[in-house]
């Protein structure tokens, strides 16, 4: 085929956890000053978006789970995260921490996007 292989690869190289949370995608770029660039749309709508999903992902997971601690304790839920890393990010230590992925519910807002 083309250089189309090639070109996800080297993508893939770059590709972090935290690529996929759209706020940090926005900081990454510097496109997140509503004073500097004031009619972003993209930014805006988005950051709506990704708010009301964390707000939905985070009531779900308040209602199923009782504490932090009952999340970082759910196996299936670390098999889910171990596969994200393992699969989703190829293993690629610099994309993040497994153990950090279980901290927080935005851990699970991309997932949802994908």
């Amino acid at each position: 085929g083309g250089g189309h292989v090639q070109m996800v690869q080297r993508a893939m190289k770059h590709l972090t956890y935290s690529s996929l949370c759209f706020p940090e995608e926005i900081k990454s770029r510097h496109m997140e000053s509503n004073e500097n660039i004031p009619y972003y749309y993209y930014r805006d709508d988005g950051i709506k978006v990704w708010d009301a999903i964390k707000s939905f992902v985070t009531d779900i997971i308040n209602i199923y789970y009782g504490s932090e601690e009952a999340v970082c304790e759910d196996l299936e839920l670390k098999a889910f995260v171990k596969d994200i890393f393992v699969y989703g990010m190829r293993g690629n230590k610099d994309s993040g921490d497994v153990q950090l992925l279980l901290q927080f519910s935005s851990v699970f807002v991309p997932v949802h996007l994908s």
